[in-house]
C-alpha cells in the first residue's frame, strides 16, 4: 500500500471530563497538530456517537461501531494536486493512540501561528 504524503482534516471527538480525551488533546498539542476538537457533554454524546457510526465500514461493508470518545478522524492523503486543487485520499479513524499510524505525527498538518 501507498505511503502518505500527510495527514490532514483531523477531528477529535471528546466527551467532557474523560481523562482518555484529555491526554489526547494534550498529546495533540504537545505534537502541534492542528485539529478541530468536538466536545460533547454526557447529554449530548450519543446522539454524536449514532453520527459516527454511520461513517465508517469494516472490510466487509458493515458499520464501525464505535464505544465510546474519544475518537480521531483524519484524511490519509497520497496524492495532492500542487495547486490543492485536487487529491486522492481515505478517511481514517483511531480510538486508541497507539491506533494512529506510525507516521502520523511526522506527517500531520501542523498548527500555524
Amino acid at each position: 500500500m501507498a505511503t502518505p504524503i500527510k495527514y490532514d482534516d483531523i477531528v477529535l471527538y471528546v466527551r467532557d471530563a474523560s481523562i482518555k480525551s484529555i491526554e489526547w488533546t494534550l498529546e495533540l498539542a504537545k505534537q502541534e497538530v492542528e485539529y478541530k476538537e468536538l466536545k460533547y457533554d454526557l447529554e449530548s454524546y450519543a446522539g454524536a456517537m449514532t453520527a459516527l457510526n454511520s461513517w465508517f465500514k469494516d472490510d466487509n461493508g458493515d458499520p464501525i461501531t464505535f464505544e465510546d470518545f474519544p475518537v480521531i478522524t483524519f484524511k490519509a492523503v497520497f496524492w495532492e494536486a500542487e495547486d490543492g486543487s485536487d487529491s486522492y485520499s481515505h478517511q481514517k479513524y483511531a480510538v486508541d493512540l497507539a491506533d494512529l499510524p506510525a507516521d502520523f505525527f511526522e506527517k500531520a498538518v501542523k498548527r500555524t501561528v
